[in-house]
């Protein structure tokens, strides 16, 4: 497995997304450098990110917690 602390990068024409494995992301406009919009996503690992039609699409893990404290893992 790779570091959480790893960034994926992922663009298109207009946008460069950086995404820590971990779930935080960044997205800046690629002409002008302005942050467009920053979040900590809702999964608990990424593994690809790539940037379609206008909106970031991840390939990740999420893990849900069980009433009974099992984690559940999403794929």
């Amino acid at each position: 497995l790779r570091a959480l602390s790893e960034i994926v990068l992922a663009a298109d024409e207009r946008t460069i997304t950086m995404v820590e494995r971990a779930g935080r992301a960044v997205a800046v406009d690629a002409d002008g450098g302005q942050v467009l919009w920053a979040a900590r996503l809702p999964v608990s690992r990424v593994v690809d990110a790539t940037v379609a039609g206008g909106q970031l699409v991840l390939v990740g893990e999420h893990t849900q917690p069980q009433p009974d404290g099992r984690l559940d893992r999403l794929a």
